[in-house]
């Protein structure tokens, strides 16, 4: 595409209508058009801008990544509209508000950021129209946001209860315990971040074991397998050396193997709190956890939500420990007092 084809182009713009020719010709010359393959992201959300592009031909996607992880398509722009001019305008943070993709091969024009702004800067009709244009869509993108939002909280409240319903069931009709109160914390999590490393049926399933066996070994480390719980019994200094120990040491190894799942943290006072320590109990709650993520995996799924079937989604290392030199400054702290 030729310095005047460019320019021609330019002409069918709306966006541009306002502009003289030598203007736009000055425009045309600087401008630069650039290819695309499909699925191509051509800038990411956060990205410092420096260019506005338009297409000329085939489309992009304009998407935000939501809390979740998950992708959210918030516009899908085809031949002579324009995009990324917003992070231009004076007073803006300069910042990309979302990233952008070819749904196709697709040619661009791409337009400098200086030259864009020089435009800006003469003609305040554009600046006006441009900055109209962007309150308008961060209005439609808060409208869409809203509107997701409505509809991930009826999901969390059908799934919860339907899980949750299911479990007590079983619960009364066996007379066992399918049910327990971390179990709530657990189903949230499945249900409403179902895509994070913690909500993973591996981090699951093994921080709950984790959390199960921790509780019954400071049981018996303690002497009190068979004490009643501590809710109808004194709590005196063998069952607080029990609750410290299981929880310290179910968080450690949760750490440790890679498999962090707050829930498990309350699962272990559960049972070092004597409310369940009986063994056959103990494989009913990990039996409990188990039918819950077998729940998590089918509803997910049928939903379109990417579950993973184990672990897809890496478990990220927690903590301030991460890193070698915080853990050398903290075991010189506790050394030192």
């Amino acid at each position: 595409m030729i310095a005047l084809q460019r320019e021609q182009f330019l002409q069918r713009l709306a966006l541009f209508s306002d502009l003289e020719a030598s203007e736009l010709r000055e425009l045309a010359e600087v401008a630069q058009v650039v290819q695309f393959p499909a699925s191509a992201l051509i800038f990411r959300e956060g990205e410092t801008g420096d260019c506005a592009y338009v297409v000329v031909r085939g489309s992009v996607e304009v998407f935000a990544i939501d809390r979740n992880g998950d992708e959210v398509v918030l516009a899908q722009l085809k031949e002579l509209d324009h995009v990324g001019e917003q992070s231009l305008l004076p007073g803006h943070s300069g910042r990309r508000n979302a990233s952008l993709r070819a749904c196709e091969d697709t040619t661009l024009l791409r337009i400098p950021r200086a030259e864009f702004q020089k435009i800006l800067t003469q003609r305040q009709t554009l600046k006006d129209l441009l900055s109209q244009a962007g309150h308008q869509q961060v209005r439609a993108n808060m409208i869409r946001t809203a509107r997701l939002a409505r509809i991930w909280a009826l999901f969390m409240f059908i799934n919860g209860f339907i899980s949750i319903g299911i479990l007590c069931g079983l619960a009364k009709v066996f007379r066992t315990p399918f049910i327990f109160p971390s179990l709530g914390a657990t189903a949230f999590l499945v249900f409403f971040t179902p895509t994070t490393p913690a909500a993973s049926p591996r981090n699951t399933l093994c921080g709950h074991a984790i959390g199960i066996a921790c509780g019954y070994a400071a049981l018996w480390v303690t002497g009190l397998q068979l004490a009643g719980p501590a809710i109808v019994t004194e709590l005196g200094w063998t069952r607080i050396l029990a609750t410290a120990l299981s929880l310290a040491t179910t968080g450690a190894l949760m750490i440790r193997f890679n498999v962090p799942h707050p829930p498990a943290a309350a699962t272990t006072l559960i049972v070092s709190l004597g409310l369940v320590s009986r063994p056959a109990y103990l494989v009913v709650l990990e039996a409990a956890v188990g039918l819950l993520v077998a729940q998590a995996i089918i509803i997910n799924r049928l939903a379109g939500v990417r579950y993973p079937f184990w672990a897809s989604v890496p478990a990220p290392k927690i903590g301030v420990l991460a890193s070698r030199s915080a853990l050398q400054r903290f075991t010189r702290f506790l050394w030192l007092g």
